[in-house]
């Protein structure tokens, strides 16, 4: 017995008509028996849908039998000025014999698919609730970042974050440019980020995992429906991942508060290769989730090339004007590639107000970007063992001047002898030492890639004051760990001083 093989083909026809009218496509599945290849049926679907498609004229007429020699499927032009057809080309459907005795015929036909106009002049149908507005608008909030090391991991990407508008675009076109003058597409994105802006000051004085203070937001639109409270485990791994200014931060809790205002509480602070800081009212608010934002790549991304970018939104219908999309531009510093800022920074084992009276032994505790981060599940990431990504440099300041570097220390420790101090300060112990430290990997290609600074003054109360050095404000950065044999957790802590640094 023969196997009749069945296929199903999928046919895209131009459906000016449809669009028009109702603002939408519309679909519709065919039988069509008896082809037994793709392009056959392909063809014939083709052709069944521009009819469909299309308000294509039909008619009947009376003709002479003997003058009419035409069979069905022959194309004549029809004129007929009463009803203003004016060459037209149409197919014989049938013929009819308009009675036994008559020697008319009735001529049923059909204007050809094949010679449609494809801009037909259409009108929207029109009622109370008034026409459908189609267009789009340039996307408002955006903003182009450098994917970090737990989204991309080890590869320079551009991270692209945008929130819908107008709530019908369905994407957005990634262009990049050179100059900013001539863009290109690198890429279509599909994933719309939620965004909102900071109700009130959130200060920088919480617990790394705040559970106590939290904050609000005012979200843009009802996108922030998407959100969801989660357990405490999935806030680790970061399902609720979100960036707050420049911190990347996970959350447990989301509440409602009126309208498109939410309370968002217990959140783990300084994640990834960001740390906890102060957040001004009106700061913007990206919900990232785990996928709700583009990464892109490109051959020509490096460290220190600079390109400028562009969104442009599209729907099932349109796409925006290029020219009204908002310019950005971006400056890689191989974010990815960076290892993390060195955490627990101290002399000669105190952090807090360090002293000395001859040598200063610095310790310090490498991050990981994987393991031991700031980022995954507490019930299987372990601690961070003996080991350290790259090299590490320290820079030590006195009033304000820089008087030593030292890179290329292959260890967690190193100590500022007396001696080194007395021989960059003419042989005084000075009343305060600033010291930066700096994680640094230096790839084949001659790039260096420098994590952030972890930096510590130190004091001798009876040194020798060497002149007030510039005021800045850094940052100090702490972490403890605990394990047991069954679990194991990790906090860290941070505060932002102010403090004297050149």
């Amino acid at each position: 017995m023969a196997v009749i093989d069945f296929k199903d083909s999928e046919v895209i026809i131009r459906d000016p008509g449809n669009k028009d009218i109702v603002g939408k496509t519309r679909s519709r599945t065919i039988q069509l028996g008896m082809f037994g290849t793709s392009r056959n049926a392909i063809w014939a679907g083709d052709r069944r849908l521009k009819v469909d498609a299309y308000p294509v004229g039909r008619g009947s007429f009376h003709a002479n039998r003997k003058a009419f020699r035409l069979e069905p499927g022959d194309p004549f032009i029809l004129n007929y000025e009463p009803y203003g057809i004016s060459n037209k080309v149409w197919r014989v459907l049938r013929i009819e014999e308009e009675s036994a005795e008559s020697e008319k015929i009735v001529v049923h036909c059909v204007e050809d698919v094949s010679y449609l106009s494809t801009a037909p002049d259409v009108q929207g149908v029109k009622g109370s609730a008034g026409d459908r507005t189609t267009a789009l608008q340039a996307l408002a909030e955006v903003k182009v970042e450098e994917a970090p090391y737990v989204v991309v991991g080890d590869e320079i990407r551009l991270m692209t974050l945008a929130g819908r508008r107008l709530l019908r675009e369905i994407g957005y076109k990634v262009l990049i440019s050179v100059d900013g003058s001539s863009y290109n597409q690198l890429a279509l994105c599909e994933h719309f980020s939620v965004h909102g802006t900071l109700v009130s000051d959130y200060t920088d004085d919480t617990f790394e995992i705040d559970s106590e203070v939290g904050f609000q937001v005012d979200f843009d639109n009802d996108d922030v429906d998407q959100i969801e409270s989660i357990s405490e485990s999935e806030m680790l791994m970061g399902r609720n991942f979100a960036l707050l200014g420049t911190e990347l931060i996970s959350f447990k809790t989301i509440t409602p508060v009126s309208g498109n205002r939410y309370s968002i509480t217990t959140v783990v602070r300084g994640m990834a290769d960001t740390v906890k800081s102060y957040h001004s009212a009106g700061e913007e608010f990206w919900y990232l989730g785990f996928r709700r934002f583009g990464t892109f790549a490109d051959s020509q991304f490096a460290k220190g090339i600079t390109r400028h970018v562009k969104y442009n939104p599209y729907s099932s219908l349109h796409t925006a004007d290029v020219s009204d999309a908002e310019e950005m531009s971006i400056t890689f510093r191989g974010r990815a590639k960076a290892p993390y800022t060195p955490a627990n920074f101290k002399a000669n084992a105190g952090s807090y107000h360090p002293t000395y009276s001859s040598d200063v032994v610095l310790t310090w505790d490498p991050r990981l970007r994987g393991t031991g981060a700031g980022y995954g599940d507490p019930d299987t990431v372990t601690d961070a063992t003996a080991v350290w990504e790259g090299l590490f440099k320290i820079e030590v300041f006195v009033g304000g001047s820089k008087v030593r570097t030292t890179e290329g220390i292959d260890a967690k420790t190193w100590t500022y002898t007396q001696a080194m101090i007395e021989a960059d300060n003419g042989g005084d112990l000075p009343t305060r030492i600033f010291f930066r430290l700096t994680n640094y990997i230096d790839d084949d290609a001659g790039f260096r890639y420098e994590s952030g600074h972890a930096e510590l003054n130190v004091y001798n109360p009876d040194g020798v004051d060497k002149g007030a050095p510039t005021t800045t404000t850094t940052t100090t950065t702490t972490t403890t760990s605990t394990s047991t044999s069954s679990t194991s957790t990790s906090s860290s802590t941070s505060s932002s001083t102010t403090t004297t640094a050149p």
